[in-house]
Order: structure tokens, then C-alpha cells, then sequence
């Protein structure tokens, strides 16, 4: 009988067990802002040598996997480089006090690896170091700054030395018209 009682109380935990779930926090509310459909406006200057090229783009925020990831898909044709299109993830995670931003793109390489924080009520700032082939190590930032008249701004640096950036990359986006 003691085998039996076991047995159903060990089949009750396994149905009444729930995987952890992602609360969403205050920190998540912070990104509110981004969420929806928006059109973009890019300068790329990419080396000095060449002049800088500016193109469109459209992109989406939304969230994701119960409100906690924040989904970031962009498209746009950079002229004389064809499609670019990029996927980001952003959470806030509350064991590290930091938020993440997992960059993909259609290039199938590994996903970038950005952390970073609001440095004001404005402006969210993700840095990254890479290892790129056998030069010494590179440094990337990317910043999400909140404009007037409800735009957003975008610059994408960077840096061999993680102190000098190039800002190579700058966008205002738009919200989208309904």
C-alpha cells in the first residue's frame, strides 16, 4: 500500500508541475515605446573612403513570449549590398539587473550578444566585444534614443579599443501611418 500511495502522489506532482514562467517587470514597461510598425531613414558610412549612402527600411517591434521578449524584425535594400534584414531579440534580465539584445541576421552566423541599460529616461545603450577572425578584438554599440514628435533614433559604432566609436550607422525611425 506505502509503494501504491507513493506512486499517485509522485503521478499528481508530475501533472501539477509547471516550468517556470517569465513575470514581466518595470523594466519591460521601459520598452513600451518601440512596440509597432515604423519606417526608417539611414545614413551608412561604413569607411571614410567612400561616401556615406543613405537608404529606407521598414521595421515591427512586438512582444513576444509572454510579453517579456521584445521582437525586433527589419528589412530594407542598402544599395549596392542588396537586402538587410535583421532579427533582435531584447529582455531585461532581472538576475543580472541588465537587459540582453540577441542580434541575428541573414548572414546565419552566430547571434550578436549585446548588453546594456538606460543611461537616461531617453536613451538604451548595448555594447558588445567580438572576436573577429585573428585581428584583435572589436567592440559594437548600439543606441536606441527616443525623439521628439514620438521618433526614434538609432546608431550602430564601432570601436577597436571599446572607446572610439565611428558611429557608422545613424536612423530616425517613424511610426508607421495606420
Amino acid at each position: 500500500m506505502p509503494l501504491a500511495f507513493v506512486a499517485i502522489v509522485l503521478t499528481a506532482a508530475v501533472f501539477t508541475w509547471q516550468p517556470r514562467t517569465a513575470e514581466r517587470e518595470m523594466a519591460h514597461d521601459k520598452l513600451d515605446f518601440f512596440v509597432g510598425e515604423w519606417t526608417a531613414e539611414f545614413t551608412v558610412d561604413l569607411r571614410g573612403d567612400v561616401s556615406p549612402v543613405k537608404f529606407s527600411a521598414e521595421a515591427r517591434f512586438k512582444w513576444a513570449l509572454n510579453d517579456t521578449w521584445l521582437q525586433y524584425e527589419f528589412s530594407g535594400e542598402l544599395p549596392g549590398r542588396g537586402t538587410v534584414a535583421v532579427l533582435t531579440m531584447i529582455n531585461y534580465l532581472p538576475s543580472k539587473r541588465t537587459y540582453v539584445y540577441y542580434l541575428f541576421d541573414r548572414s546565419g552566423g552566430e547571434a550578436g550578444v549585446f548588453y546594456g541599460d538606460w543611461i537616461d529616461e531617453d536613451t538604451i545603450v548595448f555594447n558588445a566585444k567580438f572576436d573577429v577572425d585573428d585581428k584583435p578584438t572589436a567592440y559594437q554599440r548600439i543606441t536606441w534614443t527616443k525623439l521628439p514628435e514620438g521618433k526614434l533614433g538609432f546608431v550602430l559604432g564601432f570601436s577597436r579599443d571599446g572607446k572610439d566609436f565611428n558611429n557608422s550607422i545613424r536612423g530616425v525611425y517613424t511610426r508607421a501611418e495606420p
